[in-house]
């Protein structure tokens, strides 16, 4: 990277330009690890899923949805790919995938209790109470207790809708 910036293509260039720029030892330690670290392949799904994370972070959705699409391809039963594929569906107002998405994540995890609560609020908006209760439940029951007023709100209208018929 330095050496293509600089202008020239030498990898030992690069190195002895980092040898001379930095003269601490902490920094010539910390470029010595870095060197030795492993870096994910360009195509792994962890590089997909931190560069939908960062673009989701930034404001940039279609890039962000680019990136899930691809990590969750190569990694379809990566339950946290689904989570937050479904929290970015959700924010850019894709309701029905981040359903999808939330749905998966719990068959491939069913203890996933921020799921259960996403769950939870998406049917409440939806007025698919029945579904609300019962992810509300297994939420709290799995220590991700829903806001204080909603169990009871769903709760209301599930008396209301039993009333009615």
């Amino acid at each position: 990277f330095l050496a293509r910036q600089a202008g020239t293509s030498s990898y030992d260039s690069a190195r002895s330009f980092q040898a001379s720029s930095f003269s601490t030892p902490e920094v010539r330690s910390l470029l010595e690890e870095t060197e030795q670290a492993r870096l994910p392949r360009l195509d792994s799904p962890a590089l997909h899923h931190r560069l939908a994370v960062l673009y989701f972070a930034r404001g940039y959705y279609a890039r962000s949805l680019d990136e899930f699409q691809k990590a969750t391809t190569e990694e379809p039963e990566n339950a946290d790919l689904q989570f937050n594929l479904g929290v970015l569906c959700y924010d850019g107002h894709a309701v029905g995938k981040a359903e999808q998405a939330w749905l998966k994540a719990l068959q491939l995890n069913p203890q996933m209790a921020e799921a259960h609560k996403n769950l939870s609020y998406l049917f409440y908006e939806q007025k698919r109470y029945e579904n609300a209760w019962s992810h509300a439940q297994e939420a709290t029951r799995l220590g991700a207790p829903v806001i204080p007023g909603l169990a009871t709100e769903i709760q209301k209208f599930l008396g209301s809708s039993q009333r009615q018929q």
